[in-house]
């Protein structure tokens, strides 16, 4: 990149000038302990003239320049640019292929190498004598470059591992991401395979990636799962493996969690010994859950306050790169390059217990808070004394004009953005924050066209089910939310899916206040289905008023297998259907929208209706009909974390 395309991309990702020049060293090669030689680049910063009229480059003059690894499975040079903004603000950086990949040697076998590949890598940094400058190192990263962070963490050798760590949209483990909730996730399976494929000979450019992350997969997704690595194979003329992703994986889905290769790809018992972390998330992104469950399990170690900042993207959004890099900066910046200050004994770090730990760092405790950040509960049980407009919160809020997306400075661990109403940054001293479960039930009669009501109030008498037909040839297909697509998720609009037949809403009246929604959502639903393997779909929406248009808000699915959810003496069968978490504020006169259905297919694998999940489609599967039943004896509804109502 040269020195006019930098200072262009820190214009559009609203940074201050570069302070540094980039300069770049091919053709390095990293050994590992088995002799595999892993391809690199390394991004040597030296100071710009003017470098020393800010306050990061005279820090930078004085402090040194730290080291940055990003390791990738996309080829380095696609990734290097990234570095170069990095290396731009006085860091070293290595950007490195991983094993199979790129120009690095050995096979492609994810996860299972990265490991003592990365903590390798780690001591190949610390032995280089432009290192000693500034003897820390940070990894960033989205995505598989975010789960080989967590590959890296050593809790028998702490030189071996990051100082600090980015994890980005990602996993610690990838079992739940690719087979969620009893189901399999179909299109992150296809187009994960079909990128990882297509990036491994050269390096895409701009227009190339944007075919890659939004191509066709429906031809895919109608395929047995064993065939669809042969096709991706077919679509290139290469020499390279097989859809190698595909290949690798395909043994592995029938496995149970606790099987040997999903154990040993499991790196969440070496969370409680990761170095500082800021976990980034967006809440349309399918790691949504993980990234949040690994900072939870990170906190509770009680080792270090772990940071957390979660945006409105999907994973394939501009924004979410963008607010990683200022994350990054800043994180680096306090807990690599001040580090120096520290040893001086002159400044303690954020995210560090506040007793010295096994890295040397010493800082301020941000756990829970002594006192009650929500104080009068409000009508609907909440605690709202921070909810009648932002100016109103006892929480610090930073109003943001719409679409922007790139986090402030964090004045507290975490940082969440308030989709809906009066959008902007929440600054929370941990997640998920107070909040009350209130109930919204499902009703047969309501004031909704749709025909389905939803409200506080639970079902009082006898009502008939509300049931349609699910015709797997015809699934409903997936439009919105957390899709593996560069265009076709986040906050879109339902209606096209709300106007099917195999589709059932739930409207709520308008509401008379705004309504403000933090936390896990999830939904208590009594059904029964002519399936014996029924999948349940469900989506929670808000109206907007003018354009009456329903905006995505969270969803979730749960293939309902024999033993899940508990048996009524009716027959029917009550289970729960997590709909992942969200921040949102829903305005007065907005109503909120629940719909059911049983896909969302190929973000889902279809249910073939037949004991099996694996049972691919057929001319002639048979349909399925399903019931939802809201009546006294059986109040399904959705429970909303509330922390603000009027």
């Amino acid at each position: 990149m040269t020195t006019l395309a930098l200072e262009l991309v820190s214009r559009v990702a609203r940074l201050d000038p570069p302070i540094c020049n980039v300069h770049e060293h091919k053709g390095v090669r990293i050994p590992v302990r088995d002799g595999v030689l892993l391809a690199a680049v390394w991004l040597e910063p030296t100071l710009k003239a003017s470098a020393g009229n800010t306050r990061l480059g005279r820090d930078a003059a004085e402090l040194g320049f730290p080291t940055i690894l990003i390791r990738t499975p996309y080829h380095k040079e696609l990734l290097q640019h990234l570095g170069e903004v990095f290396c731009g603000y006085g860091y070293h950086v290595i950007v490195q292929d991983v094993r199979g990949r790129g120009g690095s040697g050995g096979s492609f076998d994810p996860m299972l190498n990265d490991a003592w590949d990365g903590q390798d890598t780690i001591l190949w940094i610390r032995a280089q004598p432009w290192f000693q400058q500034c003897p820390y190192v940070g990894a960033w990263g989205m995505s598989f470059m975010g789960l080989v962070q967590h590959a890296m963490i050593c809790p028998e050798d702490p030189r071996r591992q990051p100082d600090a760590m980015v994890p980005m949209q990602c996993s610690a483990q990838l079992y739940t991401v690719l087979l969620p909730d009893n189901n399999f996730a179909l299109e992150l399976y296809c187009r994960w395979s079909y990128f990882t494929h297509h990036t491994q000979d050269k390096v895409p450019n701009v227009l190339r990636l944007f075919q890659l992350v939004t191509h066709p997969i429906g031809h895919l997704a109608r395929l047995p799962i064993g065939k669809i690595h042969e096709e991706i194979a077919h679509s290139k003329s290469s020499t390279t493996p097989a859809a190698a992703l595909a290949q690798f994986l395909l043994p592995h889905i029938h496995e149970p969690p606790d099987s040997a290769f999903w154990s040993q790809t499991d790196f969440r018992p070496k969370l409680p010994f990761a170095p500082p972390c800021h976990f980034v998330g967006g809440w349309y992104d399918f790691f949504l859950r993980e990234v949040l469950a690994d900072y939870q399990a990170v906190r509770a170690a009680g080792r270090q306050t772990p940071y957390l900042t979660i945006g409105p993207w999907t994973h394939f959004e501009f924004g979410a790169v963008t607010a990683g890099i200022h994350v990054g900066l800043r994180w680096f910046e306090t807990l690599l390059r001040q580090r120096r200050r520290r040893d001086r004994g002159v400044i303690a770090l954020p995210g560090c217990c506040a007793t010295p730990g096994p890295y040397g760092l010493c800082g301020p405790s941000l756990g829970s808070p002594t006192g009650s950040y929500y104080s009068s509960p409000g009508p609907y049980g909440a605690f709202s004394s921070c909810c009648a407009t932002p100016s109103g919160s006892s929480l610090p809020f930073t109003p943001v004009t719409p679409g922007s997306g790139v986090p402030p400075e964090p004045v507290l661990p975490v940082s969440v953005y308030l989709m809906g109403e009066h959008a902007g940054w929440r600054h929370l001293p941990s997640w998920p924050p107070c909040s009350a479960r209130v109930p919204f039930y499902l009703h047969r009669c309501g004031c909704s066209r749709y025909g389905g009501g939803l409200s506080r109030a639970p079902p009082g008498g006898p009502s008939p089910p509300s049931s349609y037909v699910y015709d797997p040839k015809h699934a409903t297909p997936s439009r919105g939310g957390p899709l593996f697509h560069a265009t076709k998720g986040g906050r879109m609009s339902n209606h096209s899916l709300e106007i099917r037949n195999d589709v059932i809403s739930f409207t709520s009246d308008p509401l008379t206040s705004s309504l403000e929604i933090m936390g896990a959502v999830h939904a208590e639903l009594y059904f029964s289905s002519t399936s014996p393997l029924p999948d349940l779909f469900v989506r929670l929406c808000a109206v907007t008023i003018k354009m009456a248009t329903p905006v995505v808000v969270c969803d979730g699915l749960l293939r309902v297998k024999s033993c899940v959810g508990k048996p009524m003496p009716d027959g029917t069968r009550r289970v729960e259907v997590d709909m992942w978490s969200t921040a949102f504020r829903v305005a007065a006169g907005q109503s909120l929208r629940v719909t059911v259905s049983s896909a969302a297919y190929p973000r889902f694998l279809r249910s073939a209706n037949t004991p099996n999940i694996w049972t691919g489609v057929t001319p002639d599967t048979p349909k399925s009909v399903q019931w939802i039943y809201h009546d006294v004896t059986h109040p399904s509804c959705v429970v909303l974390p509330v922390t603000c109502g009027v």
